[in-house]
């Protein structure tokens, strides 16, 4: 049967709502396949003494030693030329990586038990993204509670999807257009009135171009925080960042080119962490293989699965709880995300596409 407009908006919706993937704000129920639900139950286990662990002083004194970096590293790079300032800018990629961790932290409330201490480090750790920490967390639970649905398949597509925008989508992701368009996004959000963002038609779940984009879902979200207080930590993010490079005498040019490592690499890492696992908000993700150097750099961050199904659990203690699945490669991954958006397969049920299956061109049922 074939739908169009409207019809096969609600359509899509109604497919979204039946499928289950996207829980319930504060919920978070787990869906398994029936097969594997006994080894599933049997996997999880009970992390309530090792989720009130309080690693205040650790994440403080990193803190302090990557802040000092970063801005150690935009001084000597201001003072740079050619290959020296190529190396810095790789170097600020490994800092901020740190960074983000850490912000992310403070998005879970693991970065301290002290809430004061844990925000306090959120709205500075995120003045170094650039971004504003509430907003972010915003953002980041609603990625929570709606990963691998409909509206996070971004390496799909289907007939309705407007292909440019899913090829947009894809390639800013591999690419690292994604982080400029992130930042960029943010700060424009700062300029437009709060009456215009609640009634923008983008805040509709109904439309197809919603559910491609996820943009209603993300947009209704940063309207669930105060607006002033996402206004004030965005200014002062941006007067922080003009302040150093005012005092370092960077152009926004440089500055542009300093973070290309940075923007690639996270923006990379946003996603290969999810591409063709499973349609599950808990399940779906991987924990990627990677060298002792890069997942110290990341504290952590790639235990992804991991973390989805532990998500109040500090970086520290991944490791400790980690799931006995196999690690995937980053690269591996990486490469198959470079041939293109595939064909969406035909179940809208939780599944997993094995790596060694996935080829250019090839579709799935």
């Amino acid at each position: 049967m074939t739908v169009t407009g409207r019809h096969s908006s609600e359509l899509l919706w109604r497919e979204l709502q039946r499928s289950g993937n996207a829980s319930a704000a504060g919920g978070g129920r787990e869906r398994v396949r029936p097969e594997e639900a006994g080894d599933r139950r049997e996997t999880l286990m009970d992390i309530s003494d090792i989720k009130n662990r309080d690693h205040t002083r650790g994440n403080l004194s990193i803190t302090a030693l990557v802040l000092v970096l970063n801005i150690g590293t935009l001084y000597f790079y201001s003072l740079a030329d050619g290959w020296w300032a190529i190396a810095l800018s790789f170097v600020a990629m490994c800092t901020l990586m740190t960074t983000f961790s850490l912000l992310h932290e403070a998005v879970h409330r693991s970065f301290s038990r002290h809430a004061y201490i844990n925000e306090a480090a959120g709205v500075v750790l995120g003045a170094f993204f650039p971004t504003s920490f509430h907003l972010q967390r915003r953002f980041h639970l609603n990625h929570h509670r709606n990963n691998r649905s409909l509206f996070e398949q971004f390496e799909y597509h289907r007939p309705k999807d407007a292909r440019w925008i899913k090829s947009a989508q894809w390639y800013s992701i591999l690419t690292g257009i994604y982080w400029f368009t992130a930042v960029a996004g943010v700060f424009f959000y700062l300029l437009i009135p709060t009456r215009f963002k609640k009634a923008s038609r983008w805040r509709n779940k109904s439309t197809h171009f919603a559910v491609q984009t996820s943009s209603a879902n993300y947009l209704n979200a940063a309207l669930e925080e105060s607006q002033t207080l996402i206004k004030a930590e965005l200014l002062f993010a941006l007067l922080f960042q003009v302040a150093l490079c005012a005092s370092f005498g960077i152009s926004f040019g440089d500055w542009i080119l300093y973070h290309v490592p940075f923007a690639i690499f996270w923006s990379n890492l946003q996603y290969v962490d999810h591409a063709y696992s499973e349609f599950d908000s808990k399940w779906g993700a991987w924990n990627l293989g990677m060298n002792r150097f890069f997942s110290g750099v990341l504290l952590n961050y790639n235990y992804h699965l991991t973390h989805h199904l532990y998500p109040d659990v500090g970086w520290a203690d991944l490791p400790e709880i980690t799931v006995d699945t196999e690690e995937q490669s980053y690269f591996r991954i990486l490469t198959r995300m470079w041939g293109g958006t595939r064909p969406a397969p035909l179940e809208a049920g939780p599944r997993r596409e094995p790596l060694s299956e996935i080829s250019k061109g090839e579709r799935h049922h």
